[in-house]
């Protein structure tokens, strides 16, 4: 999978605001959300509305994502990972690359192949970086209950989305665990004692 580092490829591309700019050695975290919309253009449509507590109200009508899962197809990157996303995460949103997957996972499982989409995405990602970049939710974040929403239907992405399935498999799909044994690895990132 190939990803624009610096080009603005952006479906997203916001005439009146630029979006701030980080080095590459910033980023150290992939931040999982969940969106509204089943499409791109349903999802940035969502970000466009700035009225108070919509979508766009919290990101100032800029879509916040790098990355966009649809119900059905392949990753869409909407940022380049140069640029900071402005995800309602303030204290990770200069080190992390947001991923957004269409659907609400506090009702219901992923579909149409997005969690094996997801899985490849973030084993491309660690293998771009040549590391392990920590997987964590929006609403995960350590300090997400001062930054968020105290209201606990909010949770995102939410219980159908097993993150730690995600963490296993980018453990097992990392760049140099081929070089040690199964065991030996897992020990190494903490999943075995």
């Amino acid at each position: 999978m190939l990803f624009a580092i610096d080009k603005a490829l952006s479906p997203t591309k916001h005439k009146r605001r630029k979006h701030k700019r980080r080095k590459i050695d910033d980023i150290n975290y992939v931040v999982v959300h969940r969106t509204i919309g089943s499409t791109i253009d349903e999802s940035i449509a969502e970000f466009k509305k700035v009225k108070k507590f919509q979508a766009g109200w919290y990101t100032g009508g800029i879509y916040p994502y790098h990355f966009f899962l649809p119900l059905y197809g392949d990753p869409i990157q909407c940022l380049p990972l140069t640029c900071v996303a402005p995800a309602a995460l303030r204290t990770l949103n200069q080190q992390g690359i947001h991923v957004a997957l269409a659907g609400d996972f506090r009702k219901q499982a992923p579909g149409g192949g997005q969690l094996i989409k997801l899985k490849h995405l973030v084993t491309s990602l660690n293998n771009a970086f040549n590391a392990e970049l920590e997987i964590i939710g929006h609403t995960e974040t350590p300090l997400a209950h001062l930054e968020g929403s105290k209201d606990p239907s909010k949770v995102c992405p939410g219980k159908y989305l097993d993150l730690n399935d995600l963490r296993l498999y980018a453990v097992l799909h990392q760049p140099n665990l081929c070089e040690l044994a199964p065991v030996d690895g897992l020990k190494r990132a903490g999943y075995i004692v």
